[in-house]
């Protein structure tokens, strides 16, 4: 029986999440949607973000509320249950939540029409009988989680190499500009007037001559900027215009820039160039900057191109990842920052910064003097994300990336952390820069030192449980993994209390946490745990309580052959085999030896080796059986054993291609015999019955 009256209207809520809870909750108290918009509402649940939208009713929606009864049917005391709802509440609209975006609300309304056409044609299909069915089983899931796996590898590959060909690009460019006939024919176009006013920076007061650099670099900038021209689109369209608005001109050599100079037309990557050698040409530090754009897994199909792509080059990209930095000539210890082309606020063209201080001196209140927000790296027209931005000088390399971008602190941290994937690219992008450091092309120390104290206040406090937990620069207690604790002696960067929880918790920063391993683990790094160590944090296992340990708790896994008795011993398990799983874990006095075979020749019962030889295990096998088969690679002799060791190993390996040889001979001459043996069969068969053939074709 339903019970419907007049009771309290409620706020009902649909969200993408399974609860194992039927009953009443303080919702109200504890599930508090804001909004973000006229439309659309913000919530979180359990650290998950919800974002949701409200859908009106046509009609009054209940609750009900269920509960039972039993009630005798006749005299005879015979009851049966009988479910009774009641009303505890009502709406008249409700809230569809989705992950990170709204739901379409037209998937929640459904149009009613009165129209008796929709009805006329309806196939009423008769049931199926019950004793037969049909269940067809489709593999489109596993397609497209291949195919989604398959992608993902792809993209991880394209940035790895994306990182290497980008800087790689930019040093070739960089090394065109140096060429003195570049920088004269750029020379030979800049106004006499602005010429002679660098010409007297030398010539006046500090104050003055610091006001006039700032006045010739601006015009510079608006000169270069008006009489410049884009005709072709730069490296940063590729991937998003199919086919692309215009080819790009190659420029292979100076020879081919003198005539980009002599027209003064080209992309916009090409007018950083020119821009920056144009600086050069009058003996100025003058680097070119260049951002690497790395194309993001997670992102979409490429975008439709700008309707104007025809006609403005390079325009449908608001921000550049080409532009110019310059040492101030008169104060080296502050930067210019120069963009002719992209910007279009005019004093985003012109930045001025501060590029070297003490380490010591920069704070987080400080840190804004040293970084730029101008080149902000996502658009609404720029679906490309600059990761790293390097800047080239004429005789050094820089990576510069803390000056323009925020939330990097991670890249700064020592060691880096490889479990996840942005450590890894970090990894690829400081071996690059190493690699043409080395090279001779080594920058500034106290620039490096600077940017380096920049780059590690460079990071944001996530608000959500999720965003905490995937966030390489930091963690709180709460979002550590089960082998990670927070070092004793660390200091906090600020508290948070985590959407969906009641408590404010410390945060640190990621270098802050210790990664503990267990004996055995570190056994398979090669380092043993100190006798006298404790462990950092105890985990309850099915076998028993397992002891974490730190790094510095640890020495490198040693051991040596036991020499005090005659003949010498090589040190073993249990099982009369040695563990290794580290080059580092083989005894001192003694060789490991990994030839073919090896193992299966010498533990053979007709082999008798004279000396001390152990079978070495690697790792277990649990495939098709539940105990752990060991792996056998190779053996252990002692040093003075390893010739003997060898020429026994090469002569049962002779022995054994003999011994393989001889078998396949003799199945040979099995083979022969046999069909020696069908052929005289075959011949006293005919010499006795007659040829069979002949028979066949007369009876034909």
């Amino acid at each position: 029986m339903i019970t419907v009256e007049d009771c309290d209207t409620v706020k009902a809520h649909l969200v993408p999440v399974h609860i194992n809870h039927t009953g009443t909750a303080n919702v109200e108290k504890y599930f508090k949607p804001k909004p973000i918009n006229d439309t659309e509402v913000e919530a979180s649940f359990r650290g998950v973000k919800l974002v949701g939208t409200e859908i009106p009713l046509d009609f009054q929606g209940v609750i009900l509320e269920k509960s039972s009864e039993s009630i005798e049917t006749d005299d005879n005391g015979t009851s049966t249950t009988v479910n009774n709802y009641k009303s505890v509440g009502q709406f008249s609209s409700y809230t569809v939540f989705g992950h990170d975006h709204a739901p379409d609300a037209t998937m929640f309304v459904s149009e009613e029409s009165d129209s008796e056409e929709e009805w006329e044609d309806l196939f009423i299909r008769e049931p199926a009988p019950s004793s037969s069915f049909q269940i067809v089983i489709s593999d489109d899931r596993v397609k497209r989680q291949k195919q989604a796996l398959e992608h993902t590898q792809f993209c991880r590959r394209l940035r790895s190499i994306s990182i290497k060909s980008y800087i790689t690009a930019g040093y070739c460019r960089n090394l065109l500009i140096n060429s003195r006939s570049v920088q004269k024919a750029l020379r030979r176009l800049v106004p006499n007037t602005v010429k002679v006013k660098i010409a007297q920076l030398g010539k006046l007061p500090s104050s003055t001559a610091d006001e006039q650099l700032v006045f010739c670099l601006k015009y510079l900038v608006k000169w270069f900027g008006k009489n410049w021209t884009n005709d072709c689109c730069g490296i940063r369209v590729l991937g998003f215009h199919s086919p692309a608005p215009s080819p790009i001109s190659p420029i292979k050599d100076k020879h081919d820039l003198l005539k980009v100079i002599k027209r003064f037309a080209h992309n916009r990557d090409t007018a950083a160039v020119l821009f920056t050698g144009l600086l050069r040409s009058y003996g100025w530090d003058a680097r070119l900057v260049l951002s690497l754009p790395c194309l993001d897994r997670s992102s979409g199909p490429a975008p439709p191109p700008h309707p104007n792509a025809a006609t403005n080059f390079d325009n449908d990209l608001l921000f550049p990842y080409m532009w110019t930095e310059l040492v101030n000539p008169l104060d080296p210890s502050e930067i210019f920052v120069l963009d002719t082309q992209a910007l279009i606020n005019p004093d985003d063209r012109c930045i001025r910064l501060k590029r070297t201080s003490p380490p010591s001196r920069i704070t987080k209140q400080s840190k804004s003097a040293f970084t730029t927000s101008a080149y902000t790296p996502h658009g609404s027209l720029n679906h490309m994300q600059m990761h790293y931005v390097v800047a080239y000088g004429s005789n050094y390399v820089l990576d510069v990336s803390p000056r323009y971008m925020d939330d990097i602190a991670y890249r700064y941290n020592r060691p880096l952390d490889l479990r996840k994937e942005v450590g890894r690219h970090a990894l690829i992008y400081t071996q690059m820069l190493g690699y043409l450091q080395k090279r001779g092309w080594r920058p500034p120390q106290d620039e490096v030192d600077a940017l380096n104290s920049v780059g590690v206040l460079c990071f944001k406090v996530p608000t959500t449980f999720a965003a905490m937990r995937r966030s390489p620069n930091v963690v709180c207690s709460s979002t550590l993994r089960y082998n990670e604790v927070i070092a004793p002696d660390a200091e906090s960067v600020g508290k948070i209390r985590l959407a969906g929880s009641s408590k404010s918790q410390p945060v640190f920063r990621r270098t802050s946490v210790v990664v503990g391993r267990s004996r055995r683990h570190w056994m398979f790094r090669g380092r043993d745990v100190l006798k006298d160590a404790v462990p950092i944090k105890v985990l309850n296992r099915q076998g028993g309580e397992v002891g974490l340990f730190k790094f510095d708790q640890t020495i490198p896994y040693t051991r040596s052959c036991d020499f005090s008795c005659s003949p010498p011993q090589i040190p073993t398990n249990e099982y009369n085999d040695l563990e290794i799983y580290h080059p580092r874990m083989v005894p001192q006095g003694a060789i490991w030896l990994q030839l073919p075979e090896i193992y299966r020749y010498f533990s053979s019962k007709r082999v008798n080796v004279l000396f001390q030889w152990v079978p070495v295990v690697v790792g277990f096998s649990f495939v098709g059986n539940k105990k752990a088969i060991p792996q056998f690679k190779g053996v252990v002799v002692l040093q003075q054993d390893e010739n003997d060791a060898k020429r026994l190993w090469l002569r049962l390996r002779r022995q054994y291609d003999h011994s393989v040889l001889y078998t396949k001979r003799l199945r040979e001459l099995a083979a022969w015999k046999l069909m020696i043996r069908n052929l005289r069969i075959r011949k006293r068969l005919q010499d006795h019955y007659g040829d069979c053939d002949e028979d066949n074709e007369n009876s034909t």
